[in-house]
């Protein structure tokens, strides 16, 4: 195996072992962004409709 090969191995298990991390942590992170966007998108809608009556 030669130098190269086993850097690139190396640096794509450290990468895919941070991306790992990162997506489990990232996901209950976006989880709960998503949840409060869709709270404030779902007031903006609800806004918009209660306008629309009056």
């Amino acid at each position: 195996m030669t130098l190269p090969a086993a850097t690139t191995n190396i640096a794509v298990y450290l990468i895919s072992n941070a991306i790992s991390e990162a997506t489990a942590r990232g996901t209950a992170i976006s989880l709960l962004f998503n949840l409060r966007c869709y709270k404030q998108f779902h007031t903006y809608v609800m806004l918009l409709l209660f306008k629309k009556q009056l």
